[in-house]
């Protein structure tokens, strides 16, 4: 009996080393799971948000050309949807529409958009391979609400990755980031501590609510610019530079 145990101890061993590529035995778990944001950290979707800035302004007779699309989209990525709004108020000088009903239109617009097709970001798919590998519990805390969670769902069917834990502002009264709210509310569904999370988002309000609600912050560079992940603990370029076993774990001394 002795021996059998002692083989299936060595048996385990082995197998952590193979699946995880070195000796878990003498290391301590610091996190128990990742919470993704959705647009821009699994789904490609910048390139449909940019282009409700120039379809929204052609409605109300101001043509932009890329160059003014992009840099628009680029200046306002720190601000809340409303926030967002109301500088393209200001910088277009538009004068029949306020920053509510901005806010509703470029949903609206994105809505058709994303029926167009979606894809996932590079590298997340391998990368959710070797977080269930890990035992990681997971969740995604989005500024999205119920209505686009959905289209997305039925776009690319995230819920195969997700299950029910797909959290929108909906769950936290319209709360945006940067508050913490939804990250918060997402850790308390899973049942693990803040503290005990990663978070992983493309934005600086987001990153913000990261740090804000006391996770390890993962700022994935989607957009191409560096100042956008600056506030992370670790900034990354894309999913491959994430060596998720080293972050995971620490060596015991």
């Amino acid at each position: 009996m002795i021996y059998c145990k002692n083989i299936c101890i060595s048996l385990a061993i082995i197998f952590s080393t193979h699946v995880f590529g070195s000796d878990l035995t003498n290391k301590t778990k610091k996190y128990d799971a990742i919470i993704f944001d959705m647009d821009g950290t699994i789904v490609d979707t910048e390139t449909i948000w940019r282009k409700t800035i120039s379809i929204l302004l052609l409605k109300q007779g101001i043509k932009i050309t890329e160059e003014q699309e992009k840099f628009t989209y680029a200046k306002s990525r720190d601000l809340s949807a409303i926030e967002k709004a109301k500088a393209l108020i200001k910088d277009y000088d538009l004068k029949n529409i306020t920053a509510e009903q901005i806010v509703i239109e470029r949903g609206d617009i994105a809505e058709e958009l994303y029926k167009t097709g979606l894809s996932y970001i590079d590298g997340f798919k391998e990368f959710f391979e070797k977080v269930k590998k890990l035992n990681l519990k997971v969740a995604i805390a989005t500024d999205a609400d119920e209505k686009f969670i959905n289209i997305v769902n039925k776009s690319i069917n995230i819920r195969t990755f997700f299950g029910e834990y797909i959290y929108g502002r909906h769950n936290v009264a319209n709360q945006w980031k940067p508050c913490p709210a939804i990250f918060l509310y997402a850790a308390s569904q899973i049942n693990v501590d803040p503290s005990r999370c990663i978070a992983i988002d493309d934005a600086p309000c987001g990153i913000k609510a990261c740090n804000d609600a006391g996770m390890f912050s993962i700022g994935f560079n989607s957009s191409g610019i560096q100042s956008d992940v600056v506030n992370a603990r670790l900034p990354v370029n894309k999913y491959e530079e994430i060596n998720l076993e080293d972050l995971i774990y620490e060596q015991n001394k």
